[in-house]
């Protein structure tokens, strides 16, 4: 009997915990440099079985459970946060450069899973919320792009040395050397290249942003949860006999909750298809004008 009480509710969700010293350092809440700071906190105690994806821009951001938050650094402008539960929230947030944003990420009451909602705390509120809670692991879909230049004529003398260049998206700006390498934060909107060619020429290029995106766990952690509560109400209708009708129902919450958690292994899988720009990209260098006579 104990044991099947115990894997009844060994349902509580928990999510991967982020670095310890970096939430130590973000709960500092020291704005970041020229860029703007993202916190989305589920600091409320509601739901505690339940795990919700969150997107940023289209792109995963990570997962919660309560008591958690998750962190971005973000160019400074317009996003878009976005939950997933039984539902799908959206919120649009605009920051500024050395700006902090703060984002609640709720669950309501619903019958398998909740639904969610997002809202914008003020800083006071917000920095209460990510105090009482702890940092989990965030999505960083980081990727390595080899940049080369090209001229038109190959022996331009530009070409002989290197030039300074920024990549850029809503995401961040990241300073590199072409031809080179440099690593950047993957968005959906297009990744922008500017390089400093000499004689004061400028040569820029334009990526277009990925078209798909990973999966969240919206329609397989609904497929999961049924599939799991079929289970579930199947073996407490079996052990109501014995173990009683209480407990035959504490065993279908239970199998609806192991439901999940077996859609999250399904959802682990989708992190490697993430959305990426091409792994190589060629920058034109403008052709050189004559010097005036």
């Amino acid at each position: 009997m104990p044991a099947l009480l115990a894997a009844a509710l060994a349902g509580c969700a928990s999510v991967p915990a982020g670095d310890p010293q970096l939430d130590a350092r973000l709960k500092t809440f020291a704005a970041p440099p020229g860029a703007a700071g993202l916190y989305v906190v589920r600091s409320e105690p509601a739901a505690p079985a339940v795990r919700m994806d969150v997107d940023v821009d289209g792109v995963p951001l990570g997962r919660t459970a309560a008591g958690t938050y998750l962190y971005r650094t973000l160019a400074p402008g317009r996003h878009t946060v976005t939950s997933y539960a039984e539902n799908t929230a959206t919120l649009e947030v605009e920051v500024g450069a050395g700006e902090l944003a703060f984002v609640a990420q709720e669950a309501t009451r619903g019958l398998w899973q909740p639904p969610t909602r997002v809202r914008r705390l003020d800083a006071d509120a917000g920095r209460e919320a990510v105090r009482a809670s702890r940092l989990a692991l965030s999505l960083e879909p980081m990727q390595r792009i080899d940049v080369a230049l090209q001229a038109q004529d190959p022996r331009d003398p530009r070409l002989a040395g290197p030039m300074a260049c920024e990549a850029s998206n809503p995401f961040g700006r990241w300073p590199f050397t072409a031809p080179g390498l440099v690593t950047v934060a993957v968005a959906r909107a297009p990744l922008q290249i500017t390089c400093a060619a000499p004689a004061g020429a400028v040569a820029r290029a334009t990526v277009p942003g990925p078209e798909t995106a990973a999966g969240h766990t919206g329609s397989a952690a609904r497929a999961g949860t049924a599939a799991g509560a079929g289970v579930g109400v199947a073996v407490g209708v079996a052990a109501a006999p014995v173990a009683g009708p209480a407990l035959a129902v504490l065993l279908g919450l239970g199998g609806a909750m192991q439901g999940r958690e077996a859609a999250a292994l399904l959802d682990a899988a989708t992190v490697a298809r993430l959305p990426t720009y091409p792994g190589s990209i060629v920058v034109q260098v403008p052709p050189a004008t004559a010097a005036p006579d």
